[in-house]
């Protein structure tokens, strides 16, 4: 069976949109966005999510996250969990970003928390890839202890 047409779009390049959104009601317990190779962004305020976990896989380019007051980078393979009510934003990206933004359970539960701090801390913990931490993970999916 062919899969819906109004899904087709967003698999075009240059197209960054829901391919499940949150609160569906065919699909309440996920949300899933995908961009497609898309120049890189910022969100424009620090959030957190009451109730869901966040889960970013990225394919392609280079994204820092301000995630509980620190900065951390993901590279294409790796996949960062942020847990529900811990603060965290995009703050900068480097190449074409393609990624898939995961949300469960999918509620609309983006709460604002302000702006970001006018002086950001330093990159940290980049000698280590995985790093797991009370707000959620960062996880290499390259890593032969991730691979089945």
């Amino acid at each position: 069976m062919p899969e819906p047409a109004r899904y087709a779009r967003y698999t075009f390049h240059d197209y960054s949109g829901y391919l499940i959104p949150p609160d569906n009601t065919a699909h309440p317990f996920l949300a899933v966005r995908h961009s497609a190779r898309v120049n890189p962004w910022a969100d424009s305020d620090v959030h957190a999510h009451r109730l869901s976990e966040e889960y970013c896989l990225l394919l392609h380019g280079c994204l820092w996250f301000f995630v509980a007051g620190s900065v951390v980078s993901l590279r294409p393979a790796e996949i960062l969990v942020v847990r529900p009510n811990v603060p965290h934003a995009v703050i900068r990206g480097e190449g074409l970003i393609e990624h898939f933004g995961f949300r469960a359970p999918a509620s609309s539960d983006r709460q604002s928390l302000g702006a970001l701090p006018a002086r950001l801390p330093r990159l940290g913990d980049e000698d280590q890839r995985e790093l797991r931490r009370d707000w959620g993970y960062r996880i290499p999916l390259c890593d032969a202890r991730n691979c089945n």
